[in-house]
């Protein structure tokens, strides 16, 4: 099983607004998966959001590919 969950507050450009929920949403599907994942013997959910390890397109870049490289 492989995740990857990317939740935005606030974006550097300021011409989109600030959300309210994504962040929020974000951290508790991060929460679920680990709730009803705990059996599988192959698993990796990464989590970028403003309030854990930052969305930046770089870290979401670094997340895709550990997933491909672990899928093969």
């Amino acid at each position: 099983l492989w995740v990857l969950l990317v939740g935005v507050n606030q974006y550097h450009d300021r011409r989109f607004p600030t959300l309210q929920y994504s962040t929020i949403d974000t951290q508790r599907l991060s929460d679920a998966f680990a709730d009803v994942t705990q059996e599988f013997p192959n698993q990796s959910v990464q989590v970028f959001h403003d309030h854990a390890t930052a969305p930046t397109l770089e870290a979401v870049r670094s997340g895709l590919e550990a997933i491909v490289n672990q899928a093969k």
